[in-house]
């Protein structure tokens, strides 16, 4: 009798959970990379606001990373809302994906780089060597794209 608790039990937590998932919300984001370069690729919901991106990536990349030539599931919110609530939740209308080139964000860290003792300077650093592009898209534009990114 325990036993077919036990069970009853489990199948209703696991449908009860299964109710609240929804296939229609995003985490991440697919990248493709056709260059011959590793890159970065991050996203933020201020299209202005690149050291954000570039904050939380510096601090976690490689989950951000996507090979040369291959194709990876990237950008991920890492327990903050969907990309959908973030950007339903801001006062822009579209969100900002910022491509790194890999080997210079590689480098900062080889060099006993800080970001918080360099903060200006990386700003201007980033836009001048870091960032190999930026795109913005709109909830619909990603829906069009099936959330899949492609760089170049």
């Amino acid at each position: 009798m325990k036993r077919l608790s036990l069970v009853i039990s489990f199948c209703i937590t696991f449908l009860f959970c299964g109710c609240f998932f929804d296939s229609n919300v995003h985490y991440s984001i697919v990248v493709t990379n056709n260059s011959d370069n590793d890159i970065y690729v991050d996203g933020w919901d201020s299209p202005d606001e690149l050291y954000v991106g570039f904050s939380l990536l510096y601090h976690n990349q490689q989950s951000y990373r996507v090979p040369a030539h291959s194709t990876c599931e990237t950008a991920k919110l890492d327990g903050r809302a969907s990309w959908e609530g973030l950007l339903n939740s801001s006062e822009w209308d579209t969100l900002a994906f910022f491509f790194f080139n890999a080997n210079y964000i590689d480098s900062l860290e080889q060099n006993g780089f800080d970001y918080y003792d360099n903060y200006y300077q990386t700003i201007q650093d980033l836009n001048d060597y870091a960032v190999l592009r930026r795109d913005c898209f709109s909830l619909q534009d990603l829906d069009s794209l099936n959330w899949t990114l492609t760089y170049p």
